[in-house]
């Protein structure tokens, strides 16, 4: 009897991790080629929700969501019940980006010497930060 009462009270801990597999791997895989080191972390299920036994999971981004940052990613149950959940993620880039080496006027047009490279979470950053100082030789300042 205990040993079945285990078995009751694990079983949702199991899907629970096999859901969050589920969304690390796809997450993984859609993330592939980002600049840098990619590092994903899948939040929580609140633990007073109930889930529907499910076989196979479909997970998904809904409209307008980009896999940068902090993200959610929807979940699908493709049988036998049928139900869907989203789930807070984290993404986290961890590569180069090019700063300034010195103070910069206006109107200046950028050289190699006049920018350095630094290495963090890329997407802490601004967008349109320039990953390699070849993407700013030439360019002007505004």
């Amino acid at each position: 009897l205990l040993l079945c009462c285990l078995t009751v009270l694990t079983r949702p801990a199991i899907a629970r991790e096999q859901l969050n597999a589920t969304v690390e791997q796809y997450l993984l895989a859609q993330t592939r080629g980002l600049p840098g080191k990619v590092s994903v972390s899948v939040g929580q299920i609140d633990p007073r929700v109930q889930l529907s036994p499910c076989s196979a999971y479909d997970p998904f981004l809904p409209p307008g969501t980009q896999l940068w940052g902090k993200a959610t990613v929807g979940v699908r149950c493709l049988g036998p019940a049928s139900w869907t959940i989203y789930l807070p993620v984290q993404i986290r880039v961890i590569g180069n980006y090019v700063v300034t080496a010195r103070a910069l006027n206006p109107g200046q047009p950028l050289a190699s010497e006049d920018m350095a490279v630094q290495n963090g979470d890329l997407t802490t950053l601004p967008t349109g930060i320039l990953t390699d100082r070849e993407q700013g030789v030439g360019k002007t300042l505004r």
